[in-house]
């Protein structure tokens, strides 16, 4: 398991990297969670995201993208269900626009589904809270298996 610059993670990151089975999803973690830092730090200029980005430059964490997002909201004050609603509303908008490039879907059918999954989003995060470290889990074998083929395909649809 090796991050972005090819070294090992901190063991606190072991944790959060045994939850993505291939070293793309691992490696698109850090990469986003390394450009957020960076952003985050210039965008606010606060001391605490500025400290955050030079332990992920120094390699001293790998600096994950959900990790990014959750220092990110801390130091800015904002709440757990704010940081929860970011993150799955760019996990969903991700989803629906490698839709609109694969599939025939419009536009306004991928923010009918963004509405919709919005509506659930209390519900998410009350479940979410609730559960405790033990509790993650993945479970997307088919996405799993499809991750390792792409991996190995002498045409690729996306690059990371």
């Amino acid at each position: 398991m090796a991050s972005s610059t090819n070294t090992a993670p901190p063991s606190d990151a072991l944790a959060l990297f045994a939850r993505k089975l291939s070293d793309e999803t691992r490696s698109m973690s850090v990469r986003m969670g390394r450009k957020f830092a960076e952003l985050a730090a210039q965008v606010t200029g606060l001391p605490a995201l500025l400290d955050w980005r030079d332990h992920v430059l120094a390699g001293t964490t790998p600096g994950c993208y959900p990790v990014a997002l959750a220092v990110n909201f801390a130091a800015q004050g904002l709440s757990a269900r704010d940081a929860f609603v970011v993150h799955q509303y760019g996990v969903a908008a991700t989803i629906l626009g490698a839709a609109l490039r694969l599939m025939r879907v419009s536009h306004v059918d991928t923010q009918r589904m963004l509405h919709a999954l919005n509506a659930d989003a209390d519900a998410a995060y009350a479940a979410a809270a609730a559960a405790g470290l033990d509790d993650m889990a993945g479970f997307a074998p088919f996405a799993e298996i499809l991750a390792a083929v792409h991996v190995r395909a002498h045409v690729r649809l996306f690059m990371n």
